[in-house]
């Protein structure tokens, strides 16, 4: 939000309750000052080792790795995708983005997966955008070709006269 580099903590501080509000009144009091406040990084390491330890960050990693799209469409897969993989660290350095396409085309549905990576494609919101359409598009021939055409439920042949093409009248007519 542009604070200066004293404010940060003071203004996130303020913002915490119950609990962490709790937390921080003892925290606030035992934690080292430079320069006459909180430095900002030494408030998020002792903040997030306190209410996200590290054996948290691993499971959150492990889920992100091991995220499939199973029954979920690909809007509800890429939700998740995009809440878990801040936990991954690649994401943190800004040179994942061809990881992260790789990872999120390795959770898609067989299908899809085979119709997006032919485009090798390494922004991943194109990569998501795709895959939508492509399951859009799926969706669409599915419902399409079950009800296209008419269909007769009864199993009796059909009979036809001689010549089903002509009607009774055009026989007359045509002099056939």
């Amino acid at each position: 939000m542009g604070y200066c580099e004293e404010h940060k903590v003071t203004y996130a501080t303020y913002l915490l309750c119950g609990e962490a509000e709790d937390w921080w009144r003892f925290a606030g009091q035992t934690l080292p000052q430079e320069g006459g406040y909180i430095q900002w990084e030494t408030f998020k390491a002792i903040f997030l080792g306190n209410y996200f330890p590290r054996d948290l960050k691993k499971q959150k990693a492990k889920e992100f790795l091991e995220l499939k799209k199973g029954n979920m469409t690909v809007e509800e897969y890429a939700a998740k995708f995009q809440e878990l993989m801040k936990y991954w660290p690649h994401y943190w350095h800004g040179d994942g983005e061809e990881d992260l396409c790789s990872q999120f085309e390795n959770g898609l549905r067989s299908d899809i997966r085979a119709a997006v990576s032919i485009f090798q494609l390494t922004d991943l919101p194109i990569l998501v955008s795709k895959s939508r359409i492509f399951e859009a598009n799926t969706r669409k021939k599915t419902v399409d070709t079950r009800g296209a055409g008419p269909v007769r439920h009864d199993r009796r042949p059909l009979k036809f006269s001689k010549r089903p093409y002509l009607g009774s009248n055009n026989s007359q007519s045509t002099g056939h």
